[in-house]
């Protein structure tokens, strides 16, 4: 299936990736992060991993360093990004991408399609009950602590950007609705979760995801 239209540019998602890589252990064998991001260390993504709510994601200085430095200008003659639409959403973001210890860099499987499968047997590792759970919220807060668990069951590691570009576009089509369904980042992430390969004996496995069976 052709993959969905990138919402960030190249430049925003080198930013997020640079955000994201600023707030982990140093590493001499990567270039350090811009100037503005020195100041963050991995005492900031702890506090952002224990944000509940946008208020005090709001709080945090990763958050508005995040903001105040991203790119504003989108590709393809798109309105530019304001900055009242990004404090609106890449909080919510920054609060999920904490959550990611690694950053694994451009995958030839989602993160999501990931999830489909990996269990035990072969089952998902993510349950249908939850990944059902995640299309029905429409609170940012939900949406949160759901996305969250997602980067939880994947070990903790994820394509930083793409996650970013997912979840904000995510936010922003609960707004703007695409006018092709198929068009949306939630029909992707069911595509990717069902159409990942299952043993015929996995439904009768039971699946590492403990709310699967709830």
């Amino acid at each position: 299936m052709k993959q969905r239209r990138w919402t960030f540019t190249v430049e925003q998602r080198n930013w997020l990736r640079q955000w994201h890589r600023a707030m982990q252990r140093t590493d001499p064998k990567t270039l350090p992060p811009p100037p503005s991001l020195r100041a963050l260390d991995l005492g900031d993504r702890a506090r952002l991993r224990r944000c509940t709510n946008i208020a005090e994601l709001l709080a945090e200085r990763s958050v508005h360093l995040l903001v105040q430095g991203f790119p504003k200008e989108r590709g393809d003659n798109r309105r530019a990004f304001s900055e009242n639409e990004l404090y609106q959403r890449l909080p919510v973001v920054a609060g999920v991408l904490a959550a990611a210890r690694e950053d694994t860099g451009k995958q030839t499987v989602s993160l999501i399609g990931r999830l489909g499968h990996g269990g035990r047997d072969g089952s998902p590792k993510l349950g249908e009950i939850r990944f059902k759970r995640l299309h029905s919220e429409s609170k940012p807060e939900g949406l949160l602590r759901l996305w969250r668990r997602i980067v939880a069951l994947a070990d903790n590691a994820a394509d930083v950007a793409q996650l970013a570009d997912d979840l904000y576009t995510w936010l922003e089509q609960l707004e703007r609705p695409p006018r092709n369904p198929n068009q949306s980042v939630r029909f992707h992430w069911a595509y990717d979760y069902y159409q990942q390969p299952r043993p015929k004996e996995a439904a009768k496995t039971t699946p590492i995801d403990p709310e699967a069976a709830a």
